[in-house]
């Protein structure tokens, strides 16, 4: 059985000599399809690290797109808060002067009121003094 499958297997093997006179057992169509199939599997290698090449770069600049991003992100959320707290101090400015605004005016109507009465008591005391 073995000899049998070696015979046929010796049947399909056709040793050959090629154009510089090396030997080959594949025959000659099927050496240069091997040939093309090797030379488009390199020329496909090199492709695929040349895309995973450019895949890279682009990540590269996305990740640094991305980091900027963030940091001005990180720049106008510091921008906002800082309005928000400019807001609440001009609020908490306002109200305080309001409040001294409105201290002063009861401080002044208070002494408008004293003027008045002084000068009320000095009408009596030169009417009672012209009497």
């Amino acid at each position: 059985e073995r000899s049998s499958f070696a015979a046929s297997a010796m049947d399909d093997v056709n040793i050959s000599f090629d154009d510089q006179f090396r030997i080959r057992v594949l025959d000659v169509d099927k050496y240069h399809h091997t040939e093309q199939l090797s030379e488009a599997c390199s020329s496909f290698v090199s492709k695929n690290q040349e895309f995973g090449k450019l895949v890279n770069g682009i990540m590269e600049v996305l990740d640094a797109n991305a980091q900027r991003i963030e940091r001005e992100k990180l720049k106008a959320i510091g921008m906002r808060n800082k309005v928000l707290a400019e807001r609440d101090n001009r609020d908490q400015r306002r109200r305080l002067m309001q409040a001294l605004i409105a201290e002063k005016q009861a401080d002044l109507d208070r002494h408008q009121k004293q003027r008045s009465s002084l000068l009320q008591v000095e009408a009596d005391q030169r009417a009672f003094i012209d009497r």
